[in-house]
């Protein structure tokens, strides 16, 4: 996130597509006092939720137009930040779910469980997007070793949660630094509904 220019990249990609709820990941701040977020969201009110980091590792951060979504309630974890609320021009509940998964596969595992459980309470749509540190065919697999058992997993854990993804590539939705191609998010929704109303959950 410490970058200008990704600032400015991100907030004209969320204009340029009317974008009312935006999902980072990866970034790596301790602590967010002193850092600007409006860079990625422009002059418009916003509110977010955030994770934080450990060390240089991981961080999360949710940011939603309320004139758009009402939060009504938070949960959150090392690797999960979940926003429930609602859309306030038909009344619909959505719970937008923020994902870093870490590198090692029991830690993905847990991950995974976490998002099972999440989207199979009760009702209201769901949205589950960030950097799962998982491909679901070798072909998304590039210059590094590709694990089919790792992918088969990973696969099974998308059908059980009933999940659907949804491909953004290319170079609208990839930030370029140098020769460093850093995707926004691999988004994945479901279309299931469910709701989750209450008090935020801090589990970190």
């Amino acid at each position: 996130m410490g970058s200008d220019s990704k600032g400015s990249w991100c907030k004209n990609l969320k204009v340029a597509n009317e974008v009312g709820f935006i999902m980072i990941q990866e970034t790596q701040f301790e602590s967010l006092d002193n850092v600007n977020i409006s860079r990625f969201w422009g002059s418009e009110d916003f509110e977010f939720e955030y994770v934080d980091a450990t060390g240089r590792s991981g961080g999360l951060i949710s940011l939603w137009n309320p004139r758009i979504f009402a939060k009504c309630s938070v949960y959150k974890d090392r690797n999960i930040l979940a926003v429930s609320g609602m859309i306030k021009n038909d009344g619909r509940k959505v719970t937008c779910i923020n994902v870093y998964c870490p590198q090692r596969i029991n830690d993905k595992r847990m991950v995974w469980d976490k998002i099972r459980s999440l989207v199979s309470v009760d009702d209201g749509f769901r949205v589950v997007g960030g950097d799962f540190n998982s491909v679901r065919d070798s072909v998304e697999r590039r210059n590094s070793y590709f694990n089919a058992a790792e992918t088969n997993e990973f696969n099974d854990f998308v059908d059980d949660a009933g999940l659907h993804e949804f491909t953004l590539k290319g170079r609208k939705f990839t930030y370029l630094a140098g020769d460093l191609k850093r995707p926004l998010n691999e988004r994945i929704q479901e279309d299931r509904t469910s709701e989750v109303c209450g008090p935020t959950r801090d589990e970190t």
